[in-house]
C-alpha cells in the first residue's frame, strides 16, 4: 500500500555501480522467484495445513511462512548482489517497523519463557519472534520488489482465490460434507484458517478486498484487458463475496460484524468522494450489501445455523484486568510474547474457580491488543500502535488526494487493512490474519 502511493516512500540512490539497461539472467530469475513465491504464499497460507502433526494448522502455517520468507529473502539478496547495489525504499513507517521488531526481540529475550517467546508454543506460533521476524522480512521484500499494477493485481486476485477456496471448504464443513478423510476434519468447527471466529474475520477481510476490486473494475481500469478473463475474474470475486457474506451471517459474531461495518463504510465513503469516476452502480453494490448485512446482524439474529461452535475466551474486562496486573510487574516489555497463559494462570479472577472453566488456562485474551499489552508491555504495544496509526492517517490522507487510477487500485487494500487493524481491538488473531496484516501494509 505505501509503496504504490506517490510521495509516500522513495528509493535510495544506488551505492555502487549503476545497473545496465537490461537486467541480467540472475536478476530476472530472482524477480521471478520473488513474484511467484509471494503469490503462492498469499494464496496458500490461509489454506495450508498438514495432518501429520498434533497442531495441524498454525504450526504448519508457521513452517510455510518461514520457508517462503527465507526463499524470497535469499532471492532479494541474490538480486542485489547481481545488480551490485543495495536499494531500499525510505519511509518513516519502515523506521517504526524496525523499532517495533527491536522492542519485540527485547521482550522475547527478557521473557519468563524464552522458548515460547522465540519460537511460539502450541497455538501461539503467531506470537513467536521467529514468526514476527518473518512478517517483517516479508514486508521489506514486498515493498522493495512488488512494483507496478500488474503484480499488485495478481496478488489481490490471489488473495480472493484463496478466500474462495477457504470459504467453499468452510461452507461444505458446515453442511456436513466432509471432503477430507482425516478424523480431525470431520467436525463442523474445522476450517483452514483457525477458529470459527478467526474464519469470520478472514472472510470479512475477503469481502472487503472483493468490494475494492469491484470498484476498480467499474472505473474503466479494465479497458484493454481480455474480456473473458475480466468476466471470469469478476464472477469469481462476486461468488467469493456472496459465500463469505453468507458464512459471516451464519457465524454471527459481533467482532466480525463490527470489522465488516467499518470497512464497508470506508469503501462507500470513498465511492461517494470519487463518484464521478465510478462508471455505474455495480461497483458499489457489494460494499452497500456488506454494510446492510452488518447493520442487520447488529440488530437481529441470523435465522440459519450450520452448527458452528461458539468460541470461549476471557471477557474484555477480565483480559484488561490481567493485562494491568501484568504491567505492574513488567511495565515496559511485559511477560514475553506468547506467554499470556502464565499471566492468566497468575492473575485470573477467583470467581472463575466456581465455573466450568476452572481448570482451563486460556493462552490469549479477548483481543490481540489486550494480549499484546500483557505480553509485550507498554513499549511493544506503543511501537505497534505507532505503525498502525501513522500508516492509517498517512495512507488515508494520500488516498483522498490521489488520482483516479491510484485510489481505484488501492482503496480495497486500504479498507481491508483497516479492517485487520480494527480486528486487533475486537478479537484475537492467527498466523493467517497476522500475515495478511503485514502483506497489505507493504
Amino acid at each position: 500500500m505505501q509503496d504504490m502511493m506517490q510521495g509516500f516512500s522513495t528509493a535510495a540512490s544506488p551505492a555502487a555501480v549503476p545497473s545496465t539497461s537490461s537486467p541480467s539472467k540472475v536478476v530476472r530469475f530472482c524477480d521471478i522467484v520473488i513474484s511467484w513465491v509471494t503469490l503462492v504464499l498469499v494464496v496458500l497460507l490461509p489454506l495450508f495445513f498438514l495432518p501429520w502433526t498434533i497442531e495441524v494448522a498454525e504450526l504448519n502455517k508457521q513452517l510455510l511462512l518461514v520457508v517462503g520468507t527465507a526463499i524470497v529473502g535469499i532471492a532479494w539478496l541474490g538480486k542485489m548482489l547481481a545488480e551490485r547495489k543495495f536499494e531500499y525504499r525510505r519511509s518513516v513507517v519502515n523506521v517504526i517497523v524496525v523499532l517495533y521488531l527491536a522492542v519485540y526481540a527485547a521482550s522475547a529475550w527478557l521473557s519468563q519463557s524464552k522458548y515460547m517467546s522465540l519460537v511460539g508454543d502450541f497455538g501461539q506460533e503467531k506470537a513467536g519472534l521467529l514468526s514476527v521476524v518473518s512478517y517483517v522480512a516479508l514486508y521489506f521484500v514486498i515493498i522493495n520488489n512488488v512494483r507496478g499494477t500488474k503484480m499488485l493485481g495478481r496478488l489481490l486476485n490471489g488473495l480472493v482465490l484463496g478466500g474462495f477456496l477457504a470459504a467453499a471448504f468452510a461452507l461444505l464443513q458446515g453442511l456436513g460434507v466432509h471432503v477430507l478423510p482425516f478424523e480431525f476434519a470431520k467436525t463442523t468447527s474445522f476450517n483452514t484458517v483457525g477458529t470459527v471466529a478467526s474464519l469470520g474475520v478472514y472472510l470479512a477481510f475477503v469481502v472487503t478486498l472483493a468490494g475494492g476490486l469491484m470498484l476498480a473494475g467499474h472505473s474503466g481500469a479494465d479497458a484493454g484487458k481480455k474480456k473473458m478473463l475480466v468476466m471470469a475474474t469478476k464472477a469469481l470475486t462476486v461468488l467469493t463475496a456472496a459465500v463469505s457474506l453468507f458464512l459471516i451471517a451464519v457465524i454471527d459474531f459481533w467482532p466480525v460484524t463490527v470489522c465488516l461495518l467499518v470497512s464497508s463504510v470506508i469503501l462507500i465513503a470513498f465511492s461517494f468522494v470519487h463518484a464521478k469516476s465510478v462508471k455505474n452502480n455495480g461497483g458499489v453494490l457489494l460494499p452497500i450489501s456488506a454494510f446492510i448485512i452488518a447493520i442487520l446482524l447488529m440488530a437481529f439474529r441470523f435465522p440459519v445455523s450450520l452448527g458452528y461452535p461458539a468460541e470461549v475466551m476471557p471477557s474484555m474486562k477480565a483480559s484488561a484486568d490481567i493485562a494491568m496486573k501484568t504491567l505492574r510487574e513488567s511495565p515496559f516489555f511485559g511477560s514475553g510474547p506468547g506467554t499470556f497463559i502464565f499471566d492468566y494462570a497468575k492473575f485470573r479472577a477467583s470467581e472463575v474457580n466456581a465455573t466450568q472453566f476452572w481448570n482451563i488456562r486460556f493462552d490469549r485474551g479477548a483481543t490481540k491488543f489486550l494480549t499484546s499489552l500483557a505480553t509485550t508491555g507498554l513499549l511493544g504495544t506503543l511501537s505497534w500502535l505507532m505503525v498502525a496509526i501513522f500508516l492509517l492517517v498517512s495512507a488515508g490522507r494520500k488516498l483522498f488526494r490521489a488520482d483516479e487510477e491510484t485510489w481505484h487500485l488501492l482503496i480495497g487494500v486500504f479498507a481491508a487493512w483497516a479492517l485487520l487493524v480494527v480486528s486487533k481491538f475486537t478479537y484475537s488473531s492467527t498466523i493467517t490474519l497476522e500475515f495478511l496484516f503485514w502483506v497489505l501494509m507493504a
